[in-house]
């Protein structure tokens, strides 16, 4: 992104806010679509109309209870007191300085009201203020395209638990037939603001740990990484010194591999000012590890120490309207009971876009190929084994399991977790040399099951005009059509701060066009399509091929299912069950794949 990009994340984005912070400052006429009781939203009572307050709520994540006095059931209504709400809590609002937490920020806030009179009695109102704002993850925007859970209320920072703040907690259930059913818990924290504010430090000490237990299998995953990193100018923009500890115990090949490993190394981070990506994760890192294979019918166990190396490169960019990551890994490892070393290389290409099909309805598309391959003699638990790998790539955090450690093979989700192996399951079990996979998502929208992230309502714009009384006629814009007119605005800074850098006009008018594209796929996105919930039917389809030399029978395996997919203010729900095709026997010939996970907390 450039200079631009900076200039958006250091100061804090606050071009974002401008137009709508400065529309806030007008009392709200906004109008709302029916609630769901088909009920209105009206702007035209009076107070000697002789309306009574029933009900009054406000709308927001972690209210304080004191933050204002609230009209009791049966006091005479008036649109002064709802005004006089709205200020109270614009002015709560506006004295928090929101942190940034992973790079996300809000990027603007923006109340209204909505006075419903109630089916059940004609002379009461129902009163919801509402708040709404967008957070914007700055360090990775493409991540905002995703379908991923957000909230499009306003959050009072000030009120949300201190430790909910500081390590930024994820929970999530998956289940497949190997692995079973599990749950899954992680906490991310900067150990040098764990206090959590909104001021920018150079240095961070970052303390990661995830962990995945089954709840009726002795399987687990687990993981904790400490990093020290330190913030730099673009390009480059963050290099790392980090050091991590990993304990498994999972299914491989119908046995059971369990394997302690200690890693040491460095990472990079870079924003390339040209090209489709852009963020850049470059890895290196040291690698010791005890490793245990017990193989499936009794046959002879694996136990050894081994060194090893690895390499990661993980790119995001926005390639057309859609997302993309993809990931590169190769590693090597000299078991020390062994005279052979091996050498592996993995790679995986994810795609996501959402075809509009009218607005906040989208068909949703998935794409994920990859595949790897061995040199070299190595133990069985270094093999490729594939099924289903309880995560996706696509969505996955940089510093997860799934991305930092080496796939393990191909995604095949009619398996369970290391399930599929190369050649006929008549064989003995054995671990692949070579892979490929290609999986696919396929969600279809059903506009009564959602909700779109942004209120329908309209916002004060200019004036165009006076009425017969005098009175100002202010335009109704929006509140989408703003959304999607902010990066206008964005580019209007943008050209100034250039200027002032000494760049002509011409130039400055070109870099900010450039550092603008993506953000503003992000602002249509937002606008057009993000839902605060959607309920979609799934369809799935992989196929994926094991190869190994001695193998009696290597063949691409295939794959259908269907489930639903539903995501909800902090929560995503995928759930389903993939058939094979045409199994040989003895291979598995389905599995039930669910996956529950919660974040953004706060």
């Amino acid at each position: 992104m450039g200079e631009g990009w900076c200039v958006l994340k250091r100061l804090g984005c606050l071009a974002l806010g401008l137009t709508v912070a400065s529309a806030c400052a007008w009392q709200a006429s906004a109008q709302s679509s029916p609630t769901a009781k088909k009920d209105v939203c009206r702007d035209d009572i009076k107070d000697k109309d002789g309306y009574k307050f029933r009900t009054t709520r406000v709308e927001a994540r972690y209210l304080p209870a004191d933050l204002v006095t609230l009209p009791q059931p049966g006091t005479d209504y008036s649109p002064q007191i709802v005004w006089d709400i709205e200020g109270a809590v614009k002015e709560a609002l506006k004295s928090q300085e929101p942190p940034t937490v992973d790079g996300a920020i809000e990027g603007f806030k923006y109340i209204s009201s909505c006075v419903v009179v109630p089916t059940d009695c004609s002379m009461c109102v129902d009163v919801t203020i509402r708040t709404t704002a967008l957070r914007i993850d700055l360090d990775n925007p493409w991540r905002s395209l995703l379908s991923i859970p957000r909230s499009s209320s306003s959050t009072f920072f000030d009120n949300v638990p201190k430790p909910l703040l500081a390590l930024n907690p994820r929970f999530g259930i998956s289940h497949d037939k190997a692995f079973g059913a599990a749950a899954d818990f992680g906490i991310s924290a900067n150990l040098l603001n764990l206090k959590v504010d909104s001021k920018e430090r150079k240095n961070r000490l970052d303390l990661i740990a995830s962990g995945r237990k089954s709840l009726n299998n002795p399987f687990y995953e687990s993981a904790a990484s400490i990093s020290f990193s330190h913030n730099l100018a673009e390009p480059l923009e963050k290099v790392s010194l980090e050091a991590s500890f990993t304990g498994d115990h999972v299914p491989l090949g119908g046995g059971n591999y369990l394997r302690n490993a200690v890693k040491v190394g460095g990472t990079v981070e870079l924003r390339p000012n040209t090209g489709p990506f852009g963020y850049l994760n470059l890895s290196g890192k040291y690698r010791w590890s005890s490793n245990r294979f017990d193989p499936s019918g009794g046959g002879s166990a694996e136990r050894t120490r081994e060194n090893a190396f690895e390499l990661r490169a993980l790119a995001d960019g926005h390639l057309g309207a859609g997302v993309t990551r993809i990931g590169l890994w190769i590693d090597g490892g000299s078991p020390k009971n062994r005279t052979d070393s091996y050498r592996r290389l993995a790679g995986i290409f994810g795609y996501e876009r959402e075809f509009l099909i009218k607005p906040n309805q989208s068909i949703g598309l998935e794409v994920l190929v990859g595949g790897g391959h061995l040199w070299g003699v190595a133990p069985q638990y270094a093999r490729f084994y594939g099924g289903g790998s309880g995560a996706n790539f696509l969505y996955e955090e940089n510093n997860s399991r799934l991305i930092d450690g080496f796939p393990t093979g191909p995604i095949l989700r009619s398996f369970g977790s290391g399930q599929d192996v190369a050649g006929a399951q008549t064989l003995a079990l054995q671990g692949g040399t070579s892979y490929a996979h290609a999986n696919f998502n396929v969600t279809i929208p059903i506009p009564k099951w959602s909700r779109p992230l942004l209120p329908d309502i309209t916002i004060p714009g200019k004036v165009v005009g006076v009425d017969s009384d005098g009175e100002p006629i202010i335009e109704e814009v929006p509140l989408r059509t703003t959304v999607k007119g902010l990066g206008l605005l964005i580019k209007q800074n943008l050209r100034s701060k250039y200027e002032e850098a000494h760049m002509s006009p011409t130039e400055a008018v070109t870099k900010s066009n450039r550092d603008m594209k993506d953000i503003d796929s992000l602002l249509s996105f937002i606008a057009e399509q993000a839902n605060i919930f959607a309920v979609k039917p799934l369809f799935m389809f992989d196929a994926a091929r094991i190869n190994a030399p001695n193998a009696l029978n290597n063949r691409t395996r295939f794959a259908i299912g269907g489930g639903l997919q539903f995501t909800v203010v902090t929560a995503k729900f995928e759930a389903g069950y993939m058939h094979t095709v045409s199994p040989l026997p003895g291979e598995s010939r389905g599995n039930f794949v669910l996956r529950l996970f919660f974040q953004n907390f706060f």
